[in-house]
């Protein structure tokens, strides 16, 4: 016996991923992708600079941080309508359009990501907790000391 599988709009509203949750209306999401888009040309400003000291350093990573969450908020958005109906063609459209922003962030990152550890030849966990000690007030992230000095999002 064949089931008919209901429609999202049909469902109870407590039935449904609650992806206000994650923007509150579709012109939040669109107004962080604008923002994601335009910002870019900042993370590509820390390319050749990262080797100037811990302060542009921790400025890079927290920019980077930042970007690559909100893009991640962003893609699950947009992920969430078009795992409902694969038919659906606005939510094929913002998957579309969060992972062409998600490309050109990565590209752009992947330009400058590890450059000053590569290029000096450095320890990478060394120089971040560096960054750490250096940059008092900008812990976003924390320095694991019991394991093989990981980093760690403070809670």
């Amino acid at each position: 016996m064949t089931q008919r599988v209901h429609e999202r709009a049909e469902l109870a509203r407590e039935q449904n991923w609650d992806a206000e949750s994650i923007f509150a209306r579709d012109a939040a999401w669109t107004e962080t992708l604008a923002n994601i888009a335009s910002r870019i040309a900042d993370l590509e400003a820390f390319r050749g600079r990262l080797g100037s000291g811990p302060t542009i350093l921790a400025d890079y990573l927290a920019l980077a941080e930042e970007l690559l969450r909100n893009t991640g908020r962003a893609s699950v958005y947009a992920r969430m309508f078009y795992a409902v109906n694969t038919q659906d063609q606005v939510a094929r459209a913002r998957v579309e359009r969060v992972t062409a922003l998600a490309v050109r962030l990565n590209a752009a990152n992947a330009n400058i990501d590890h450059q000053y550890f590569i290029c000096h030849g450095v320890n990478r966990y060394a120089t971040l907790k560096r960054v750490i000690d250096y940059t008092p007030g900008r812990a976003a992230t924390y320095w694991d000391t019991a394991g093989e000095g990981t980093m760690r999002h403070a809670e």
